[in-house]
């Protein structure tokens, strides 16, 4: 490419070659609406186009404008139309006039990079009902299915898509409660048996609010094992 910083030599040398090749100089065709003269450059040949217009020739509008030759700005979300009538063009999976909404199916309406697929799976939405919110993407779950395309059970249930209820005791359980294939219990880091119903040694006192499931035992070198206790601590003021 010769711009205007090339040596003399380039420039003549390029002229040389381009006039050689071309028999003779090109004329330069500029649009006579969309330039504003006929004198384009001796080089590349580009004519000086008017606001908004494009080309070589100057024959058409720059993108995200449409009318030519009186070129005016596209009145579109996504800032792109066609060149000719201005009809808005819409991203993928956009309908509307002005490309303002989501085709059936699809959420999370973008100007530019247009809509997502709900991909809800079908055995586990309501009523075969395959739309999802147009914000968020989530489908209409079943009972007992969840996830943003209801396609697994949700935490206490295994099996998909008939999610069966897991036999545990949810106290001594992570917040998945269950494998959702197996149906084994999942039981918190103090706490073991098939059902996650035992307190594991030098522990004690299984609560649900416990991350750990149980408490560690603390019997001063004692002893380490421990036992929940049906007595109750409590503090006694005496004021004589």
């Amino acid at each position: 490419m010769i711009d205007e910083n090339s040596s003399p030599f380039c420039r003549d040398s390029v002229f040389t070659v381009t006039t050689d090749y071309n028999n003779g100089g090109l004329s330069c065709d500029c649009d006579v609406s969309g330039s504003k003269s006929f004198a384009c450059d001796q080089f590349v040949g580009q004519c000086p186009c008017k606001d908004n217009i494009i080309g070589r020739t100057c024959s058409q509008c720059q993108t995200g404008y449409y009318g030519f030759p009186n070129c005016r700005p596209c009145n579109c979300p996504s800032g792109l139309c066609d060149p000719r009538s201005g009809q808005c063009v819409c991203p993928p999976r956009v309908r509307g006039d002005d490309c303002n909404e989501c085709e059936p199916r699809t959420f999370g309406f973008d100007s530019l990079i247009g809509c997502e697929d709900c991909n809800c799976d079908a055995s586990g939405v309501v009523n075969n009902n395959m739309d999802c919110d147009t914000d968020n993407g989530q489908c209409r779950c079943k009972a007992n299915i969840g996830g943003r395309r209801c396609d697994k059970c949700i935490p206490g249930y295994y099996r998909f898509p008939r999610c069966t209820e897991c036999s545990c005791e949810t106290r001594g359980t992570t917040e998945d409660i269950c494998d959702q294939r197996t149906a084994q219990c999942i039981c918190k880091e103090n706490v073991q048996g098939p059902q996650c119903t035992q307190c594991k040694d030098s522990t004690f006192y299984l609560e649900d609010r416990n991350s750990k499931g149980c408490s560690q035992c603390f019997c001063f070198g004692t002893t380490p094992e421990c036992d929940s206790s049906s007595y109750r601590r409590s503090q006694i003021v005496d004021m004589e």
